[in-house]
């Protein structure tokens, strides 16, 4: 501390250690932080280097200055490269010029967000479709809507659907579609190219829900640790999406403000901007409560799911929750064809449906908002199902 009070990087000095603290590092790997960026500090000092010279080929001198003298560790590049990343946020820039197609995007996510008050995960992905076409067809040149022609969205959409899945490809047309129907409503288009994108076959309530016995979701539940910091936490995710049916984005974005504990209800954020209180099962409680307590780290982060290693720079992510409950059904030795978190939702379900519950049920527990999602259910109703079936002709009687 005494090293950094003077010398070029001193300024940074308090916002650095408010960001080691944000980030959820412990005492000790804060304290070898602060060390490489005093060493630096003293370095730049001797060097003649300004905080405003201080860039990436800098901190690469640096390291080989540093390395020939005490062996590398692993964290001194990302240290050093938050580091970087804090001087540039705190000295005065002009901002990069956006690209044509940048400059484009930007424009249509305002206006999805504003106008249309669309999920972010939704213009997210309308965004990355029009991203990738407007690179494809136009590069970083001058674009100029009025000479796009059809052929050239049939031909972009039929590439993407022989390297894509079939879901995918569909959200590239539904992106395309609102994109042009977007450019025609600001005149920058002369005819309606969203009636030119092609369609692709999905047919509805095609597939079967893929589930778990109930058994089965007992075994995982029952083989899951929760003896380490990880494993309480991965318990707590897996209860959750066994007993509230919680897709993988509602577990990442649940937080400690969300779950009200005096009347034993969590609110959760579904698609779009719908909230729904549900009750908090008891267990699932408890399950939260000890993850809470004993195994979520002490940082400013108001997500209840957080990663257990720093830097914490956010919730999990979607992709970890759906690993989480592959790895869990792994480790259980459950044999199923079926991974990651939504098998849970759709086992939820279908145990209600073989315990009784309707489809309307089932449909106000998982937030369906059209009864037409909750209708692939009753494929697997084979109580009921037995009753509609004919007898085979020639059968036994």
């Amino acid at each position: 501390m005494a090293r950094l009070q003077g010398g070029p990087l001193s300024q940074c000095l308090d916002s650095y250690l408010d960001q080691l603290a944000t980030l959820g590092y412990a005492r000790f790997t804060g304290r070898l932080h602060l060390r490489i960026v005093a060493d630096l500090n003293d370095w730049m000092h001797e060097m003649g280097v300004s905080i405003q010279d201080l860039d990436q080929a800098a901190i690469e001198r640096y390291l080989r200055y540093r390395h020939r003298k005490r062996p590398a560790r692993h964290d001194d590049f990302p240290a050093l490269r938050r580091l970087l990343a804090l001087v540039r946020s705190q000295l005065p820039a002009d901002p990069p010029k956006p690209s044509f197609v940048e400059s484009i995007v930007s424009q249509y996510e305002r206006y999805l967000k504003e106008e249309r008050g669309l999920a972010n995960a939704t213009i997210d992905d309308h965004s990355y479709s029009v991203r990738q076409f407007l690179v494809s067809r136009y590069g970083s040149g001058q674009i100029d809507f009025l000479k796009l022609q059809a052929a050239e969205v049939i031909g972009f959409v039929q590439n993407q659907a022989e390297r894509v899945s079939t879901v995918r490809t569909k959200h590239v047309i539904d992106g395309l579609r609102s994109f042009f129907r977007y450019l025609l409503s600001r005149g920058e288009l002369s005819t309606d190219l969203a009636a030119c994108v092609p369609a692709i076959a999905q047919w509805p309530l095609a597939g079967i829900p893929r589930f778990l016995t109930a058994e089965q979701v007992r075994t995982v539940l029952r083989t899951a640790r929760q003896d380490t910091r990880d494993g309480r936490r991965n318990y707590a995710i897996l209860l959750t999406l066994a007993r509230l049916g919680l897709r993988a984005g509602e577990i990442v974005n649940l937080r400690l403000d969300d779950i009200d504990w005096d009347s034993g209800l969590v609110t959760v954020g579904g698609k779009g901007a719908h909230r729904t209180q549900l009750p908090l099962p008891t267990d699932v409680g408890q399950a939260i409560a000890v993850y809470i307590q004993r195994g979520r780290p002490q940082c400013s982060d108001r997500h209840v799911f957080l990663p257990n290693r720093a830097p914490i720079a956010g919730p999990l992510r979607v992709s970890s929750v759906s690993a989480i409950a592959a790895k869990a059904i792994a480790r259980a030795g459950v044999e199923s064809q079926h991974h990651g978190a939504h098998v849970f939702r759709h086992s939820l379900a279908t145990h209600m449906l073989n315990q009784g519950a309707s489809l309307a049920e089932i449909g106000e527990l998982l937030r369906h908002r059209l009864q037409k999602t909750t209708a692939i259910y009753a494929k697997v109703d084979l109580r009921s199902l037995r009753a509609l079936a004919l007898p085979w002709p020639g059968g036994a009687r």
